[in-house]
């Protein structure tokens, strides 16, 4: 495995190739039109609107008052011994409980370890959350207090010498007593794709300066270059499941924010050999199928399709509409989910964890504008309380 002063050398080697990445100050994931909408319909009144904005002011309100949690706020230090490098225990990993010291742990599918979210995949999870309601409160209020919050929080995580997180995943989604750390573990960071938007959203001299902008975009750039050539990241890029999607979601919007266009285009036309590869001409995904929490992972992995979709609209590649030589599509494989959603269709296997649709929301509005009015989450039997209260009133306004 790899030592941490050799992860290290590693950083500078891929930072020494590549000194030009220049964010371009475009949004990836988020539309300024969705969003001057969206003030809009706050300004008159608009229920969902108004509903929706008081949700994401409650929870930037409750960031304001909690202290800024650095990645090397660590209770167990990577193998390095370096509290920068990111550090998580595999989701669905467990102590042995046939051996005295739990080693090696073993593992139970779909049932998730509580060390996973107390190591950094927690932390980062809540960096990426905070991050984003604190910027759509800034754009929703003109509030500078949650901006500035928002560029504290980015500062500590990647400018800050003393705690800044060192651009790579080498000790990701770890197993005691079987690895240092697993290509698996590049998912666990795949709510960077919003958070670069978050970074845009606050651009502003005073608060979020062009050189604080340059410096995120410098770290992303490092960041990308070890996704793209180390072998955890090939491997990942290499996964014909949700693992290879979501690797795919986070790398395109990456390139698209340090300004790499034309690999940007590269992985939107990648894309299409993915949907190919894993989404059958009924519309069904197999891969995924077969796994613990079928439903979960079905929906799960199109919104990861949905994400690199939306970002790619950026290359002038369309993948909503595109369809694979083997006559699978985006729009397919959401029209096999929905009679599941809308329970016409008893679910063949057992979910181990409930299924939850309101956690991909984003995900059945899209399909409502893209496709067809029948996945407006109005018109599904969900939780409508969460539906009133969601960010897509924001996002993607009907």
């Amino acid at each position: 495995m790899a030592t941490g002063r050799v992860a290290r050398a590693w950083c500078r080697l891929v930072g020494a190739r590549r000194r030009d990445d220049k964010p371009d100050g475009k949004l990836n994931l988020t539309r300024h039109a969705s969003l001057q909408l969206a003030r809009h319909r706050l300004g008159q009144g608009h229920p969902d609107t108004v509903a929706a904005t008081r949700s994401i002011l409650d929870g930037a309100d409750r960031c304001l008052k909690k202290p800024i949690v650095p990645i090397t706020n660590k209770k167990r230090l990577p193998p390095s011994g370096d509290a920068r490098d990111y550090f998580s225990i595999g989701t669905y990993w467990w102590p042995n409980p046939d051996t005295a010291d739990g080693l090696p742990y073993v593992r139970r599918d779909g049932q998730i370890n509580p060390e996973a979210m107390e190591s950094d995949t927690g932390k980062v999870r809540r960096l990426c959350r905070d991050s984003r309601l604190l910027s759509l409160a800034w754009v929703l209020t003109g509030n500078a207090h949650y901006a500035r919050h928002c560029a504290a929080l980015l500062r500590t995580w990647f400018i800050d010498s003393d705690h800044a997180m060192n651009p790579h995943l080498t000790y990701a989604q770890s197993v005691p007593g079987v690895s240092e750390g697993r290509s698996y573990g590049i998912i666990d960071t795949r709510g960077f794709r919003y958070l670069v938007d978050s970074a845009t959203l606050i651009l502003d001299e005073g608060i979020w300066t062009s050189e604080d902008h340059e410096q995120l975009a410098a770290w992303m750039g490092r960041f990308l270059d070890w996704l793209l050539d180390s072998r955890a990241g090939r491997k990942e890029r290499a996964s014909k499941n949700n693992h290879g999607t979501w690797y795919s979601a986070q790398v395109l919007s990456l390139a698209l924010f340090c300004g790499r266009k034309k690999l940007a285009s590269k992985l939107a036309l990648e894309a299409r050999e993915r949907i190919d590869e894993q989404i059958e001409s009924d519309g069904s995904q197999p891969a995924e199928f077969g796994r613990s929490r079928p439903l979960t992972y079905c929906t799960m992995n199109l919104r990861a399709f949905f994400e690199i979709a939306t970002a790619a609209e950026r290359t002038d590649i369309d993948l909503w509409m595109y369809q694979a030589p083997r006559g699978g599509s985006l729009e397919k494989a959401a029209r096999w989910l929905l009679p599941y959603v809308k329970h016409e269709k008893g679910w063949p296997k057992r979910e181990i964890i409930e299924y939850k649709p309101e956690n991909y929301l984003s995900l059945f509005r899209r399909a409502a504008l893209h496709y067809d009015a029948v996945f407006e989450p109005r018109r599904l039997p969900f939780d409508q309380q969460a539906v009133g209260t969601s960010e897509i009133h924001i996002l993607y306004p009907d």
